[in-house]
């Protein structure tokens, strides 16, 4: 991808996650966290990336899905990849995670639904979330 960024630095308390994705969605850390939390409630019988969300959760938290819905609607929990595609679902986006290398973004992961969509970017440092504001785009991709 021919894009530059700028990453706009979020507080690290927990919420840097949501208070990333909530710059892309204009939404407060708050308000996305109980909107995916509804959406976990409402679809936990539905496939997500080919698993059940339900399933999803037994796998990676060791917890009962109930519970674990009920800890993400606290601020302060930490978010992850469940949290990150059922934003990209949600909102209709494609999420790219970035990494940095030698001074250079490179995509960890990325959440991509269709190619006419708007594209975020978040940048990850394997414990905290940056938000990535598009400065340059060369490559004609919707930002």
């Amino acid at each position: 991808m021919k894009l530059q960024f700028k990453e706009i630095e979020v507080i690290g308390d927990g919420n840097c996650l949501y208070y990333s994705l909530g710059r892309a969605f204009n939404k407060s850390q708050q308000e996305l966290r109980q909107t995916i939390s509804d959406y976990l409630i409402r679809n936990r019988k539905n496939r997500l990336n080919g698993m059940l969300l339900e399933e999803w959760v037994s796998l990676e938290k060791d917890c009962e899905f109930e519970e674990y819905v009920r800890m993400m609607r606290r601020s302060g929990v930490w978010g992850g990849n469940m949290e990150v595609s059922v934003s990209s679902k949600i909102f209709r986006v494609n999420i790219f995670i970035l990494g940095r290398l030698k001074g250079k973004y490179k995509i960890l992961s990325s959440y991509v639904w269709d190619n006419e969509v708007r594209n975020v970017f978040l940048v990850y440092d394997g414990s905290h979330y940056n938000y990535l504001e598009v400065v340059k785009n060369l490559s004609g991709i919707k930002t």
